[in-house]
């Protein structure tokens, strides 16, 4: 019996997608670590000493009640980063936390869905969360692979 071949359905695509990002081998996280970096030293007005990534396997769920509408929203992945000016494995009280949780897209054509944009739109008024957007693109497979990250900015008019 010879090998069977079967179109991809867009959920296998989204998984494959989110595989390449979040799987635990240390490339792929590694794409994401080095973007959360290089956008805190971007966007943080700070001195930030020593920046580490942590990344929590342990992806908890946000919920958000605005104007007596509950919404949540899962991500897909959770990084956290941390600036230390002090020395070992203590953190000081002038450290910087930052929580980035991402949701992975993947394709063309992938979009968040509604409750998940206006969620994340709500935690980025947050400063210490920096909700983010990951786009795969996967046609250049199997040798390479394609993503964007973008931050997620809160809603424009207010959040009241």
């Amino acid at each position: 019996m010879g090998m069977e071949y079967h179109s991809l359905t867009s959920k296998q695509k989204g998984g494959v997608g989110e595989a390449l990002l979040t799987a635990h081998m240390t490339h792929s996280t590694d794409i994401i670590v080095e973007w959360v970096r290089e956008d805190l030293v971007a966007n943080l007005d700070a001195d930030l000493g020593e920046i580490s990534v942590e990344h929590d396997h342990r992806v908890e769920t946000y919920y958000i009640n605005q104007r007596g509408t509950h919404m949540s929203w899962t991500p897909d992945c959770l990084l956290t980063a941390y600036t230390s000016r002090a020395y070992g494995p203590l953190r000081s009280s002038g450290d910087i936390r930052v929580d980035y949780p991402i949701e992975v897209k993947t394709g063309e054509y992938a979009e968040l869905e509604r409750n998940q944009r206006e969620v994340m739109q709500l935690l980025a008024t947050e400063s210490n969360i920096v909700p983010v957007l990951a786009t795969v693109d996967l046609d250049p497979l199997p040798s390479t692979y394609g993503v964007e990250f973008d931050r997620i900015a809160p809603p424009t008019g207010g959040t009241s």
